[in-house]
C-alpha cells in the first residue's frame, strides 16, 4: 500500500491498477477496498472527487456505490446493524456480480483453444504455401 500525500489516505496497488486499466469495481470490490471504506467513514473533498470521477467513467456503478456506502455507514454504528433483509440483499447482489464475472472469464478462457487452433491452421497453411 502507498500513501497519497494529497489525501493522506491509504491507496492499495490493486486500486492503482484498476485506475490505470479502467477495471470496474463491483459491490464486493468496494466493500473490501480500504480506501473506499476510509472515504466513507472519513469523507474528504479529494476522496469524494475521486469516487465521483470513477462513477462518471463508469468504473463504479452509482447504485453499487450508494449501497456500499449504506452498508459501511451502518456497520460502523455500534447500536445499529443491517437487517436480515439488507444482509440478504447485499449477499445476493455480491453473488450475482461474482457469477457474472465468472461467466465473462469463462467466455474468455473458452475462446483461447479456438484462437490457438486458428493460429495453427494459418501457420500451417502459410508454411505449406511458402514451400510451393
Amino acid at each position: 500500500m502507498s500513501t497519497n500525500k494529497k489525501t493522506d489516505c491509504l491507496i492499495d496497488k490493486e486500486q492503482l491498477n484498476n485506475m490505470k486499466e479502467n477495471i470496474p469495481y463491483t459491490l464486493a470490490d468496494l466493500l473490501e477496498n480500504e480506501y473506499f471504506i476510509h472515504s466513507v467513514l472519513h469523507p474528504a473533498k479529494e476522496s469524494e472527487s475521486y469516487w465521483h470521477e470513477m462513477q462518471e467513467k463508469k468504473l463504479v456503478d452509482p447504485d453499487d456505490y450508494e449501497l456500499a456506502c449504506h452498508y459501511i455507514r451502518n456497520l460502523g454504528k455500534t447500536n445499529q446493524s443491517l437487517t436480515k433483509d439488507e444482509m440478504a440483499d447485499m449477499w445476493t447482489t455480491i453473488h450475482m456480480q461474482n457469477s457474472e464475472k465468472r461467466k465473462q472469464q469463462q467466455k474468455i478462457f473458452s475462446t483461447i483453444p479456438v484462437v490457438r487452433s486458428l493460429y495453427r491452421r494459418i501457420y500451417i497453411h502459410t508454411f505449406y504455401s511458402c514451400r510451393e
